[in-house]
């Protein structure tokens, strides 16, 4: 071996045992902090969660070996993602406002990573490791994985049918390995299992508004607004938590080698400049809209499950989910709204482009003063009213209006830089009549409102979205013949254009609804209907 060859393996050897020194030295700081910690494999996951801040422990104790119950999980994802929104609880019996876990079940719920059975949550029962893979699937938007990984293992089959993709998906990613050839899917998870799978999935957490550039390997966790990543390379998923909350945060000369998942961030805006992702981004924020503003970068496919304001250009963009997307600037090359997709809004603003718009979802709905070159309608109750449009109807497809008209199945029609068509029957485009009160109840072609409902399993909403020009500012609104407070509009978009009104309790889903808005200049109204999930008056699917 060479002089040179020595002193690199010499170096090599030393920087190993510098390391190692720095591990130890780290684990007998965590050891010094609690009576029971370990001196096994488990102390180096325990001691990174003690750091990471997933764990605190109790008494004084890690209690490595302790069995996690659904709330103690619950607890560690939050602190993980940065969780703080809080669900409602009220429909769950078994959750009491004076317990510990209050909180943190109400954030899990809002996250979507907890849904429980009919009206529990079962916080203090023990969570089995496939229920936790399940939520770690939920939480970092794992594609459904394939069952078949699952035949490795020696008790593969013994994975419940409704967790298989969960624990597969997780098995395909590296990130659990099983022991001795099993899985053990219905056995609990003790804290220090559960420790080393975060470690496994998170490689680095960033939980300060700071500038970063130098990223560990693995996965990328920020769980805090206010930071930035600059010329750095991702080795694996970018994660923008919960923790982002409303606030912004800057990507600039990054690239992630796996997915970008945004759960967080709100109309303050996720700034990228140069961003290169791998995998494509995906977008679920169960709490606010989320502002995109892209430049000079490549993201690949966007799945959108929740609202998206988009500055800036993307090539493809998903819908996979009811939502809203709004362009206020930039180009989108294709758009794509899925068959489960239902009651999606496009509003493609003044300076805005999408190339070209394919509707498989029901009851969707395009508008705005921007470009949207072709819509390919394959899904019925369609409404456009962009200027410019070409829009070809498939045969078997009903309800499609544009620019106010009918028009019929197997139609192309063009509407005009006014956004109407020539042609066709007048259409129903505003889900309701508009008069004033003192009218013999004569329909005005003006629609003032639209109104929708939706239901994401652990909120329901009426959304409602105002006239081009308007916001909620200038109606009063009543439902069912009660006044509702203009505090209680919540505004999906920067506006107010667009706002979402969240019901009290008694409300049912399984009734329609009336709503009536008034315009606060002449006092003339709009009333609209609001049919069950899954129905419309005529009893086609919406």
């Amino acid at each position: 071996m060479s002089i040179e060859g020595g002193t690199q393996l010499k170096q090599k050897k030393w920087a190993l045992m510098v390391l190692a020194t720095a591990l130890a030295l780290q684990s007998h700081v965590a050891a010094v902090d609690f009576s029971d910690f370990p001196s096994d494999w488990s102390a180096a996951p325990l001691t990174r969660a003690v750091e990471d801040g997933l764990l605190t422990g109790t008494g004084g104790s890690i209690n490595g070996n302790g069995k996690l119950t659904r709330a103690e999980m619950a607890t560690i994802v939050n602190r993980a993602f940065g969780a703080s929104v809080q669900a409602s609880l009220d429909a769950y019996t078994d959750v009491t406002a004076q317990a510990w876990y209050y909180t943190e079940m109400a954030k899990a719920v809002q996250m979507g990573i907890f849904e429980g059975s009919g009206n529990q949550l079962f916080p203090d029962a023990e969570i089995t490791r496939e229920q936790a893979f399940t939520v770690l699937a939920r939480a970092f938007l794992m594609p459904a994985g394939n069952p078949a990984h699952l035949d490795a293992f020696s008790d593969g089959d013994r994975v419940s049918p409704r967790a298989q993709s969960s624990v597969a998906a997780l098995v395909e990613g590296g990130y659990i390995h099983g022991a001795d050839g099993k899985l053990n899917p219905r056995s609990g998870i003790t804290r220090a299992e559960f420790a080393q799978v975060m470690c496994n999935l998170v490689g680095m957490y960033v939980s300060m508004p700071e500038t970063v550039t130098q990223a560990e390997v693995g996965n990328l966790m920020v769980r805090t607004a206010g930071a930035t990543l600059r010329d750095l390379t991702v080795d694996g998923d970018l994660v923008l938590g919960d923790g982002l909350g409303a606030g912004e945060i800057t990507l600039e000369q990054v690239k992630v080698q796996g997915r970008l998942l945004v759960r967080g961030g709100g109309e303050e805006s996720i700034y990228l400049t140069g961003v290169e992702v791998a995998d494509g981004v995906v977008l679920t924020n169960a709490n606010t809209p989320t502002r995109i503003v892209t430049k000079d970068s490549s993201l690949g496919p966007v799945e959108v499950h929740s609202a998206l304001i988009v500055e800036g250009d993307m090539d493809e963009v998903h819908v996979a989910g009811t939502a809203s997307i709004t362009g206020r600037s930039g180009k989108v090359g294709a758009l794509h709204i899925a068959e489960a997709a239902s009651d999606v809004q496009i509003t493609v603003e003044k300076g805005a482009q999408v190339d070209h718009l394919t509707v498989n979802g029901p009851s969707a709905r395009v508008d705005g003063k921007g470009t949207v070159k072709t819509v390919q309608a394959n899904a019925d109750n369609l409404a456009v009213a962009t200027p410019n449009t070409k829009v070809v109807v498939s045969k078997d497809v009903a309800g499609v209006t544009v620019g106010g008209k009918q028009i019929s199945a197997g139609q192309t029609v063009q509407t005009t830089a006014s956004g109407s068509v020539s042609g066709g029957k007048s259409g129903n485009a505003g889900s309701g009549s508009s008069s004033h009160p003192g009218d013999t109840g004569t329909t005005e072609t003006t629609q003032y409102c639209t109104a929708r409902m939706i239901d994401l399993s652990y909120a329901q909403y009426v959304v409602l979205t105002f006239a081009e020009g308007s916001t909620v500012t200038d109606y009063t609104v009543a439902v069912d013949g009660m006044a509702v407070d203009e505090a209680a509009l919540r505004k999906v978009d920067h506006s107010g254009r667009i706002v979402k009104w969240e019901p009290e309790n008694g409300w049912k889903l399984n009734e329609s609804h009336t709503i009536t808005v008034t315009r606060r200049t002449d006092g003339k109204q709009q009333t609209l209907v609001v049919h069950p999930l899954g129905q419309t008056k005529g009893g086609r699917d919406a």
